[in-house]
């Protein structure tokens, strides 16, 4: 979950800087209409049809930065989930490997320790009958 978190931060640092740099932009056009409001009362309704227009454009600018990213968490949310189920296809597959290997390898050792055992009791039985 940790790993996610920073994934988040790393995709939402360019957006969240290119809403600074925006923002920035837009507060010195709202200066600029709020200063010409101050010296013409005239203009103060044009003014506010533009920051109308600049409100417009902040809001459909954050909507679609909003659905990309929503887009890309969803996108990184499958890659978790498909990167989990090769990690755990990877390693039941290792799994049974092992698992056949080590069968073969205790059926070997069996086998041994019971050619082992006849060869013991060959022996005893050869130094029973040489006395």
């Amino acid at each position: 979950m940790k790993f996610m978190s920073y994934w988040v931060l790393f995709l939402g640092l360019p957006c969240a800087r290119s809403l600074v740099f925006d923002h920035s932009r837009r507060t010195s056009l709202v200066e600029v209409s709020l200063s010409r409001c101050m010296d013409d009362p005239r203009t103060c309704a044009a003014g506010a049809v533009e920051l109308r227009e600049t409100a417009r454009t902040v809001k459909f600018q954050v909507h679609e930065e909003l659905n990309g990213t929503r887009t890309r968490l969803g996108k990184i949310d499958l890659d978790f989930v498909e990167c989990n189920s090769l990690v755990s296809q990877v390693r039941s597959k290792h799994r049974s490997t092992f698992d056949e290997k080590a069968e073969n390898h205790r059926f070997c050792r069996q086998q041994q320790q019971a050619d082992h055992d006849a060869a013991m009791m060959c022996k005893n039985i050869l130094s029973a009958v040489e006395a």
